[in-house]
């Protein structure tokens, strides 16, 4: 079994360190059978093509985007590039429509009522 880290990020350390830190989560909410597998399992980090040293503040963007295309093969698409700006830029409007629109979200009519104020 492998356990595939994905980050967009260019930190060879901290992936072992996230597993863990799921494992420790995963355990304290009852689920331990389900972290020896993971524990015993060969972590491995994928190479992609948009990791970079310096995007720090588009991780919530890129974990998105990783949960939507990411099958569980190592060769996967998901339209990012590196140094993209114009996709990034879509893909953030795409989740900010998405997450002010839910029904879920419980401020949406004040975020609304807000946007329409300043128009």
């Amino acid at each position: 079994m492998f356990v595939h880290v994905i980050r967009n990020l260019l930190n060879v350390d901290s992936f072992f360190f996230q597993v863990k830190l799921l494992c420790t989560y995963m355990e304290k909410k009852g689920q331990g059978a389900k972290v020896q597998p993971i524990k015993k399992a060969k972590i491995e980090r994928l190479n992609i093509g948009w990791t970079n040293k310096e995007n720090k503040v588009d991780c919530g963007v890129y974990s998105m985007r990783h949960m939507e295309c990411y099958m569980g093969s190592p060769d996967w698409e998901t339209g990012l590039k590196l140094d993209d700006n114009k996709n990034l830029n879509r893909l953030r409007e795409l989740y900010m429509f998405a997450l002010i629109n839910s029904d879920s979200n419980e401020v949406r009519d004040t975020i609304m009522s807000n946007i329409n104020k300043k128009e």
